[in-house]
């Protein structure tokens, strides 16, 4: 909780901001929530035994500005979840304790700027696609044994620190509102470590436009 002084006052400034740029620019402030389903995918995910994703959540505001009608400039701040789970042996680890759990993974909080360009293709659907880049907050280690659950902070050291890739996806607009469904998906490694894997992700959010 020593952070949410913080968020508190960073929620104040972007708000301050979005109105005073509404009126000044036309660019629209927002906020979206949403769950997220994210694993790891590339050359050297099937060594993972069962792998299969997790669920998490994504959330934070927007900017958009519309221009020459059928086009608009999104750009995004978001706290969202990465991560992967499975089943059996991790290739980079061996159970020297004891008997391995019945499932591990890890969970990792980013935050995600994404700069997206809009298409209109109706009044009620957008399509967009555009780059993000990301910057880890926190991530942990966990596992399920058949008696208890652990979890293990993880440093910067096993966990790479930024992100870096491509969002695509689809914008139902309700007038103040917007129902958002999209794929983000990772171009450089997840892990700091040898293995070729990448973030992989679909995202369900609901938005409100504020101005």
């Amino acid at each position: 909780m020593k952070y949410a002084g913080w968020w508190v006052w960073i929620t104040v400034l972007i708000l301050t901001t979005g109105t005073w740029a509404n009126e000044q620019t036309g660019i629209s402030l927002g906020m979206k929530v949403g769950v997220t389903r994210a694993t790891i995918i590339g050359a050297d995910a099937s060594g993972f035994k069962n792998l299969h994703g997790i669920t998490g959540f994504s959330g934070g505001f927007f900017t958009r500005r519309v221009f020459l009608e059928k086009f608009s400039l999104q750009s995004e701040l978001l706290l969202n979840t990465k991560g992967y789970s499975y089943n059996g042996y991790n290739p980079t680890r061996k159970c020297l304790l004891g008997p391995c759990p019945s499932v591990k993974g890890i969970t990792a909080l980013y935050f995600d700027i994404p700069v997206l360009v809009g298409l209109k293709v109706s009044s009620l659907l957008d399509i967009y696609l555009g780059p993000y880049i990301g910057v880890l907050y926190m991530a942990w280690e966990w596992a399920q044994y058949d008696s208890h659950n652990s979890r293990n902070k993880l440093g910067f050291d096993d966990t790479r620190i930024s992100d870096f890739g491509y969002i695509g996806g689809v914008v139902i607009k309700l007038s103040r509102f917007m129902v958002d469904f999209r794929y983000q998906r990772g171009s450089i490694p997840f892990l700091e470590n040898d293995l070729s894997v990448v973030n992989s992700q679909w995202t369900l959010s609901v938005g409100r436009f504020l101005h």
